[in-house]
């Protein structure tokens, strides 16, 4: 479910970056991602892990990649 969520990601991540600003799409982000791990800490369905992995893997993986961009 991670890689599935990164795969999605990356093609609504640098969408957000290009037209609202990359500080705007890494707070989005990192919002989705927080709220992904906290579906995985309070879930205790097969379902709601699962939804909890996507939602992290969507967004952690693209935030990371945008970081490489503020150092560059």
């Amino acid at each position: 479910m991670i890689f599935i969520g990164s795969l999605i990601g990356f093609f609504i991540i640098p969408y957000i970056a290009d037209n609202l600003g990359r500080k705007i799409a890494m707070q989005i982000s990192w919002l989705i991602c927080t709220f992904g791990v906290l579906l995985l800490v309070i879930g205790n369905s097969v379902t709601i892990i699962a939804i909890g992995y996507l939602l992290a893997g969507l967004d952690s993986n693209p935030a990371i990649t945008l970081s490489f961009f503020f150092i560059n």
